[in-house]
């Protein structure tokens, strides 16, 4: 009995303190899929079309309209990619500017900073002495993403996934 009435005052003070308060939800972050490290976040999304893409498209993704392009590899890999102008995935390896979807453009693979998964790949521009400043960007594979609010995945259990980046 008291602690119901503990909580029913400790409610009354929260609602009458902040009952003006207005939350809004505009910024969602999006996870790594393997571990749900924060890898990006969906105001950061940005629309960097490529002449090279094999086929783009636009969905609501992240509560918001999204473009998506689809790459492939010379070994026949299809990645889905989204754009953003700022990520936590790590660079690693080489420079490689022959092989860019993005003309004008080198690339480098991205990590996961917490488990080491392949999630993207960073871009920037090949001359950076023109480029003031760096238009440096991130293509994050869609597939190796997840929103934050996707209330079914299980992290343990992957195989159980049922829901949509």
């Amino acid at each position: 009995m008291m602690s119901s009435v503990l909580y029913l005052l400790f409610t009354l003070a929260f609602v009458t303190t902040f009952g003006d308060v207005r939350l809004t939800v505009q910024d969602e972050f999006i996870l790594c899929r393997s571990c749900g490290s924060d890898l990006a976040s969906s105001e950061s999304i940005i629309s960097k079309t490529s002449s090279r893409s094999w086929y783009s498209f636009n969905d609501t993704l992240y509560s918001k309209e999204v473009l998506v392009q689809v790459f492939s590899t010379s070994v026949f890999f299809h990645y889905p990619v989204i754009s953003f102008s700022l990520s936590t995935c790590v660079p690693t390896g080489e420079w490689e500017e022959s092989t860019s979807w993005f003309p004008g453009y080198r690339w480098k693979p991205c990590v996961c900073p917490d488990c080491g998964a392949y999630v993207g790949f960073v871009f920037e521009p090949i001359n950076l002495s023109l480029e003031k400043p760096s238009k440096t960007f991130y293509g994050l594979i869609m597939t190796t993403l997840i929103s934050e609010s996707c209330k079914y995945y299980n992290f343990y259990s992957p195989q159980l996934f049922d829901c949509v980046p």
